[in-house]
């Protein structure tokens, strides 16, 4: 191993050892107030450098996760440029996931009354290495002006399909995760061994498979749509563990149990029953955070290690936002645990 890689290895470990442990959530869990939680974050946890300034008293929810972010992003952000410095171009696959997600919160806040909550979710602290100006993305009012403001990226063409259509989400997730899937496959082919390539893409055709499998089970519980409706969205499954019979089953299925019935034969539903779940999104999240925490801790492949703890990261912000939200609204604690992807397995030392 090069010492870049080697260094990249370290530092995405690095990452992952600062993760909370089962003692950190038993005494979150155990918080009786949203102040005594932003408290015990800024004590006793690894997020205490964004928390340094903030009097515990006057802090909500929203703000909480703002900082939760922020710390996130920053160490992102620190490993984005350790990788660029040392020429590892698969860090443009974080640069991009985020700047994904922040034109898609642009999209889902636009026409409601708390437009400007996308504000709270900004990845500001990319906009060093990225193409999207994030603070002019958050200040646009219609869809001609996001594309506008995406006129210098790649994303503009992308949605330009788009604009004399009324906005459909999951139509326009699916073309920006096309994009993403394709550039991160082209860079991991040219710049990668072929022991890491294998490895790297073994993680995407997972996620654009939990993905598929999680967007048909909406369409069908949600909106009952029928198979020839679901086909217009274009649903691109090449980079897939699925066969084509598996992808097409689940596309004509009839209604969710027969969806049940055709995951629990697939890869993923032999590994991981998706019915011991309440929401179908733990049970693709799950799976994701079973199969990653196993990759960072055990794989040598450094991309393998920086992806992986990437996605771990912001499962835990996401664990750490849900018990905040629990104790706002006074939820049981055993309630709350539920919802807190991996938390089961750390409790039985995993």
């Amino acid at each position: 191993m090069s010492f870049s890689e080697n260094a990249i290895l370290t530092k995405s470990r690095a990452i992952y050892a600062k993760r909370l442990t089962d003692r950190n959530y038993k005494e979150l869990l155990g918080c009786s107030s949203i102040a005594e939680a932003a408290n015990y974050l800024a004590t006793k946890t690894h997020y205490s450098e964004v928390f340094s300034d903030v009097t515990s008293a006057k802090i909500n929810r929203m703000m909480i996760e703002s900082l939760l972010k922020r710390c996130l992003l920053n160490r992102l952000l620190s490993l984005c440029h350790f990788s660029k410095i040392l020429g590892n171009e698969l860090y443009q696959y974080i640069v991009i996931k985020n700047d994904i997600t922040a034109i898609l919160s642009c999209l889902r806040h636009m026409e409601t009354p708390n437009k400007y909550d996308f504000l709270i979710s900004l990845p500001v602290f990319l906009d060093k290495i990225t193409s999207v100006d994030m603070m002019k993305l958050a200040k646009t009012e219609n869809f001609e002006q996001v594309l506008n403001e995406l006129s210098h990226t790649p994303y503009q063409s992308i949605l330009e399909k788009f604009k004399n259509e009324k906005i459909d989400m999951i139509k326009i997730e699916n073309a920006l995760n096309d994009f993403m899937y394709k550039k991160t496959y082209e860079i991991a082919k040219k710049k990668l061994s072929k022991k890491e390539f294998e490895e790297v893409i073994g993680l995407f055709r997972m996620n654009a498979d939990l993905k598929f499998i999680s967007n048909i089970f909406r369409l069908k519980k949600y909106f009952n749509m029928s198979a020839q409706k679901i086909k217009e969205y274009d649903f691109d499954v090449k980079v897939t563990a699925l066969d084509r019979k598996q992808i097409e089953a689940m596309i004509s299925a009839e209604n969710v149990n027969e969806m049940y019935e055709i995951i629990d034969k697939t890869v993923y539903g032999k590994k991981l029953n998706c019915r011991n779940f309440e929401r179908f999104e733990d049970w693709t999240l799950q799976y994701k955070h079973n199969e990653m925490s196993h990759k960072a801790i055990y794989s040598t492949a450094p991309n393998v290690v920086m992806v992986c703890c990437n996605f771990l990261a912001e499962i835990e912000i996401k664990n750490i936002t849900n018990i905040i939200q629990g104790i706002k609204y006074q939820i049981p604690e055993a309630d709350i645990e539920k919802n807190l992807i991996g938390y089961q397995n750390l409790k039985k030392g995993g």
